[in-house]
């Protein structure tokens, strides 16, 4: 098999650079979602507060009214479609916003929901086959390539997920519908946030994304709230035993706008994917701090799912390396000058080659922006099939 030869001085350089920093936006997201998750189920079944739609009514509204604000300080920015600088427009918000706000209603909801009918470890059962989802839809969408080693990653992902997850299987028929319809609009809206972050010619930041998606959720969520926990709420007795702590809540809010911060952050960086290979490693800290706060041994089983996934990981990122340092390798040499002695030129001819055979040979796409230096690198594209790149490492 051929090899390319070796990389222009600096390429390697600049991929560490990146994936120090895609790692660091994956870590911070890790750690607020497990820290949020474990404050909504606390907030739930300790604290008492057990009106799931209402809390994320809450917390989506006052995220949103943080970025809002945020923006208008000139903290975030959204230029109207094909960068057209005139902000948010009526079209690019029903067509790119709205169905995303839709379909994370829709997942917070019967999500939410199928708790009352499922054990918490088959919900996550179900909830660790959601990557599978997303990267199919990824690839559909052309927001990831597919690969067989890429899927076979996913796969082994999943399968630790689930044992990680094993146990008890107390449900019923609703509540089993719920969660895989919650399952597939996150495996949906997922990919489509990243369309909307990436793709739509917005240039949508973070802090937009959450000032705009959030309270057109909480808007959604409204539907359900009033059929489902408003006829109780509004009544005397089941208002006299609820007194909020405000500033609990207030706490509440601010985790979870944090992780919608930096959950967008990670989707328009590193992709939905990414993002949802991130939250095996949280999922599996939120169960092993649960084991931790009920003194509960871990299973021989849920230690082969940890290794399992780390496996999983492993390989999912060694596939993205790889193929970030090929695009970076061939966006190097196609923007070296072409100028010099004939040596110079020759030496450069055979580095494209090399690396066009080498990626002939192992099916990979070449560089679409190949006129473009390294730091392009740093943005996503914005058309076609776009590689992983340093968007990719988990």
């Amino acid at each position: 098999m051929a090899r390319p030869p070796a990389p222009p001085q600096g390429v390697l350089h600049g991929l560490l650079g990146e994936a120090a920093v895609s790692y660091t936006y994956l870590g911070a997201w890790v750690v607020l979602a497990a820290a949020n998750k474990k404050a909504c189920q606390w907030m739930v079944s300790s604290y008492g507060f057990s009106y799931p739609v209402t809390l994320a009514m809450w917390q989506l509204a006052a995220a949103g009214a943080v970025a809002t604000l945020a923006m208008r300080c000139g903290f975030g920015s959204c230029n109207g479609g094909s960068g057209s600088g005139g902000g948010m427009t009526q079209e690019l918000f029903l067509r790119a916003v709205v169905p995303v706000a839709a379909l994370g209603s829709v997942a917070l909801w019967l999500g939410g929901s199928s708790y009352l009918y499922l054990s918490m470890p088959f919900a996550g059962m179900l909830q660790g086959v959601t990557l599978a989802g997303v990267y199919v839809v990824a690839a559909v969408l052309q927001l990831e390539r597919f690969t067989v080693v890429g899927a076979l990653a996913v796969a082994v992902l999943c399968t630790g997920d689930v044992f990680v997850h094993y146990g008890e299987v107390v449900f019923v028929g609703i509540g089993l519908a719920a969660q895989i319809i919650a399952d597939v609009a996150e495996a949906v809206a997922m990919p489509l946030l990243q369309v909307l972050l990436q793709h739509r010619g917005a240039s949508m930041t973070p802090v937009a994304a959450v000032a705009y998606v959030a309270p057109a959720t909480a808007a959604l969520l409204a539907i359900p709230w009033a059929a489902l926990e408003a006829p109780t709420l509004l009544t005397p007795a089941a208002r006299a035993p609820l007194r909020p702590d405000w500033l609990i809540m207030a706490c509440s809010a601010a985790l979870a706008g944090a992780t919608m911060l930096a959950g967008a952050a990670v989707v328009r960086r590193s992709g939905a994917v990414a993002q949802q290979v991130a939250t095996v490693p949280m999922r599996a800290a939120v169960v092993t701090a649960s084991m931790a706060t009920y003194s509960t041994p871990p299973l021989r089983l849920k230690r082969i799912g940890w290794g399992v996934a780390a496996c999983g990981l492993l390989v999912y990122n060694l596939v993205a390396w790889l193929e970030a340092y090929r695009t970076a390798v061939m966006a190097a040499a196609a923007a070296k000058p072409r100028g010099g002695s004939p040596q110079v030129k020759q030496q450069q001819q055979q580095h494209l080659k090399g690396c066009e055979s080498a990626d002939a040979e192992e099916d990979l796409p070449l560089c679409e922006g190949s006129g473009s230096s390294s730091g392009s690198m740093q943005r996503p594209q914005q058309s076609g099939r776009s590689g992983r790149g340093a968007f990719g490492w988990v």
